[in-house]
C-alpha cells in the first residue's frame, strides 16, 4: 500500500489551528481505539461530524472550523471527525487564492482521508474527498481508486462523473465504460450539466463533430464553465479553427486559473507549432498557481527532455 503523503511540520504556521490540530491527530500514534467512548445522541462524534459537514455544504466554513476545533480534543483519532476535517480542508482549498496555501490544504485533506480509509475503506465522504483532492493536485492515477469506490457505493450522477473525469485524465479518449458511466449519470438526471459536457466530449472523441457542437450549444450559458470552454476549444481544433481553439483554452484558464488542463492544451498547441519556449512558459504559468500539480510537472519534464533542456 502506498504510504500516506507527509505534510511539512511548518504547516501549522500557514494553516489555521483546526487543520494543524487535525493533522497532529491524523499522524500521531493512536493511543485509543477509533470512535470509542462517544457520548450518545447529538453530542456523539458522528453527529458532530455530520453537523460540521452540513455547515461546510452550506458554505459556513468559519462556523464549521470552530466546531472542529472544539471536537478535536473530545474525540482524538476519531475517523468521523477526521473525515469532517478533511472535507473542510478540501473545501477551504477551493477558495484559496494563494497557491501555496491551497496545496497545503489539499495535502492536509489527502493525509486525513488516507488515515480514515485505512480504518474503513467504505467511507463515502473520505473516498470522494480524497479523489477530488488528488484530481486537484493533478494525480488522476491516485484519484481513480477512491472515485471508483464512490461510484460503486453511491451511483449518483456526481459520483459517476467524477470517475469519468479521472478516467479520461488518466487514459485520454473514450471507451465503453466511459460511455456507460455518462449514460447512467444522464439517466439519473438528464439536466446534470457536467454529464452533458462529458457527453459532448465523448461525441468529439468519436469524431461526431456536428453532434458534439449541438450538445455544447444546448448547455445554458450559465453552466458554461472552464471544462465547457476546454471541450469547445477541442472542437474548434478538430474543425481546424486553431485561433478559436486557442481563444477558448485561454478563456478557460481566465475563468478558472487552477484549471490545469487548460494550460496543458495551450502548451500542446504551441509545441505542435514548434514554439517550444512558449509551450514551456505556459506550463510554468500553470505551475505558478498549481506548484505541486503532477500532470503539469510530468508534461514539462517530457517537453524538456524532448528539446534537450535540463530538468
Amino acid at each position: 500500500m502506498k504510504q500516506p503523503r507527509t505534510v511539512p511540520i511548518s504547516l501549522g504556521k500557514v494553516l489555521n489551528a483546526f487543520i494543524a490540530s487535525a493533522l497532529v491527530c491524523c499522524s500521531a500514534g493512536a493511543e485509543t481505539t477509533d470512535n470509542e467512548a462517544q457520548p450518545a445522541g447529538g453530542n456523539s462524534a458522528s453527529a458532530r461530524a455530520d453537523l460540521i459537514i452540513n455547515l461546510v455544504k452550506k458554505d459556513q466554513l468559519a462556523e464549521a472550523g470552530k466546531l472542529l476545533s472544539e471536537d478535536k480534543e473530545r474525540f482524538p483519532n476519531d475517523t468521523n471527525i477526521m473525515t469532517a476535517g478533511a472535507f473542510l480542508s478540501y473545501s477551504k482549498s477551493m477558495r484559496m487564492t494563494d497557491p501555496a496555501k491551497r496545496d497545503l490544504y489539499l495535502s492536509a485533506a489527502v493525509t486525513l482521508c488516507q488515515r480514515v480509509i485505512e480504518k474503513g475503506p467504505s467511507n463515502l465522504i473520505a473516498n470522494k474527498t480524497l479523489g477530488l483532492a488528488e484530481l486537484a493536485m493533478g494525480d488522476s492515477e491516485e484519484a481513480l481508486t477512491p472515485l471508483r469506490r464512490c461510484a460503486e457505493l453511491d451511483k449518483t450522477p456526481e459520483n459517476l462523473l467524477n470517475l469519468v473525469v479521472a478516467m479520461r485524465m488518466e487514459h485520454p479518449g473514450s471507451d465503453e465504460e466511459v460511455a456507460s458511466l455518462i449514460k447512467q449519470a444522464l439517466i439519473g438526471d438528464s439536466q446534470y450539466m457536467p454529464a452533458r459536457i462529458e457527453q459532448a466530449e465523448f461525441l468529439l472523441d468519436q469524431n461526431k463533430l456536428k453532434d458534439a457542437r449541438l450538445a455544447l450549444q444546448q448547455i445554458p450559458e450559465g453552466n458554461r464553465n472552464a471544462r465547457w470552454l476546454l471541450v469547445q476549444g477541442d472542437l474548434c481544433s478538430k474543425e481546424h479553427d486553431e485561433s478559436s481553439a486557442l481563444a477558448a483554452w485561454v478563456a478557460a484558464i481566465q475563468l478558472d486559473p487552477y484549471f490545469s488542463e487548460g494550460y496543458q492544451h495551450i502548451a500542446n498547441y504551441y509545441a505542435s507549432h514548434g514554439k517550444t519556449q512558449m509551450a514551456e512558459g505556459e506550463l510554468h504559468r500553470g505551475l505558478e498557481v498549481n506548484p505541486f500539480n503532477k500532470s503539469l510537472r510530468y508534461q514539462l519534464s517530457q517537453l524538456s527532455r524532448a528539446i534537450g533542456h535540463p530538468q
